[in-house]
């Protein structure tokens, strides 16, 4: 496809570039560490590197690529440190946006979170499609909660701030078999959520988000230790 043709029909060529680099980051196919080329890349995909080097820049800024000297552009790679502080950033803006948004939420936001939690509700993770469902429903869910507070920004943030933990989450579908019993756990809370946003209780949609939050990291960081422990046993 001509750089016209794909300007003409998603907008600009940084934009779609970015999506289709993002997803497969997201879902795996480009993994930790590996190399972003902009020559090949732009050979892949039949255009300049210029769009190649916006989409890069971009992604960069989202933490998901980082630039390094010699090597270019590669896929960031995923530390303890990185994990909390993500998770803190992430737990900041949820805990207030989802407290508002338990002070502001219409029928029409309940009718949709509901719908939401539906598609979620007695999902199985046993393949990959499965998990990139649960994933996409997760996601929606949080964002959708976030933008009944009505902080165009809050949804923005947490939107990257949710696509850097959605990487986690895959890179522990990897190393945890019980990845189908941690997302049943992580809908119950959401139920939880859900029904004191109903309530609107904003203290306690605040105080339960801290603790799904909270959740989140502290198994995607045993999973991160529990991973390098079998990278270590399997070297010695």
């Amino acid at each position: 496809m001509s750089e016209q043709n794909l300007a003409a029909n998603l907008l600009t060529l940084p934009e779609f570039l970015h999506t289709e680099l993002r997803g497969r980051i997201l879902d795996g196919s480009l993994r930790e560490g590996a190399q972003l080329a902009q020559v090949e890349l732009a050979d892949q995909y039949g255009v300049s590197r210029t769009p190649i080097r916006e989409a890069l820049a971009r992604l960069d800024r989202e933490g998901l690529v980082e630039f390094r000297p010699r090597r270019g552009y590669v896929v960031a790679s995923i530390d303890i440190e990185q994990i909390e502080e993500v998770c803190e950033l992430r737990s900041f803006i949820e805990v207030r946006a989802s407290s508002l948004a338990a002070l502001k939420r219409t029928k029409e936001d309940l009718d949709a979170l509901e719908e939401i939690l539906a598609v979620l509700d007695g999902q199985k993770i046993k393949s990959d499609g499965e998990f990139n469902g649960w994933a996409q429903a997760n996601r929606e869910f949080h964002v959708r909660l976030i933008a009944t507070s009505g902080r165009e920004f809050f949804v923005r943030i947490a939107e990257t701030l949710h696509d850097t933990v959605e990487r986690f989450v895959r890179l522990e579908g990897t190393v945890l078999e019980q990845l189908d019993e941690e997302s049943a756990k992580a809908q119950a809370e959401h139920i939880e959520i859900f029904e004191a946003v109903v309530k609107g209780d904003a203290d306690l949609v605040g105080s339960l988000v801290r603790t799904h939050c909270d959740h989140t990291r502290d198994r995607l960081i045993a999973s991160l230790r529990q991973q390098c422990g079998a990278d270590a046993t399997r070297t010695t």
